[in-house]
């Protein structure tokens, strides 16, 4: 995606081009709606990893408790952090595009300076860029979690061949450590943008003062 802050073009064909700007926000409209639904969804996904849980540790005294049973229900967690993480994902490159593209671009046919949504540029200034927003890392931590608690399980009451599958879980614990670094570069690539918006064109909400 761009970097580039676009300005007005005051003689452009497209300046307050009608059909162009009601294309826009209607695409504005589904991709919010998008965002929205996955975050619904993650919210889902999250409660049924919860009741996943539940439901293991009320049936735990009641069943044959063997390796496969553990790594599976290792396999499955992070199965569904996973899905969690791949939905945020989507939802920030979303983010992305409409807060350095679409957003810029509805500015840019209007005739302003700066874009009308401007919500990101005003909390831009208060995030700290180089720190993990909380829900950025959870899958990852969520992940390594089950396979630490699996291991000690396995050293406590011994080995089998079912323990090779702590292979495919090591994999998947790396490709959430994937998604939580990628969710994490998009959060900061839509921050540094309204940074750098706002340092050209002034704070997104104008001061009392003035």
């Amino acid at each position: 995606m761009s970097s580039q802050i676009p300005v007005p073009i005051p003689n452009s064909p497209d300046l307050h081009d009608p059909s162009r700007i009601q294309a826009h926000l209607a695409e504005y409209t589904m991709l919010t709606t998008k965002v929205t639904y996955s975050v619904a969804f993650c919210t889902a996904v999250w409660g049924l990893l919860a009741g996943y849980l539940a439901l293991m540790v009320n049936m735990a005294p009641k069943l044959k408790v063997s390796s496969l049973l553990q790594w599976a229900s290792v396999l499955a967690i992070e199965i569904m952090l996973a899905w969690i993480a791949t939905f945020i994902v989507d939802a920030y490159i979303t983010v992305l595009y409409l807060e350095t593209e679409l957003s810029p671009q509805l500015a840019q046919y209007l005739g302003q300076s700066r874009p009308f949504w401007r919500w990101e540029r005003f909390i831009a200034k208060k995030r700290e860029n180089h720190l993990p927003i909380f829900w950025e890392w959870p899958m990852t931590i969520c992940s390594g979690v089950a396979i630490t608690v699996n291991l000690i399980w396995r050293f406590r009451f011994g080995w089998t061949w079912w323990d090779i599958l702590l292979i495919p879980a090591l994999a998947l614990l790396y490709f959430n450590l994937l998604l939580a670094r990628q969710i994490q570069r998009t959060r900061k690539k839509w921050t540094k943008f309204n940074t750098d918006w706002e340092k050209r064109f002034g704070p997104a909400v104008p001061s009392r003062e003035e």
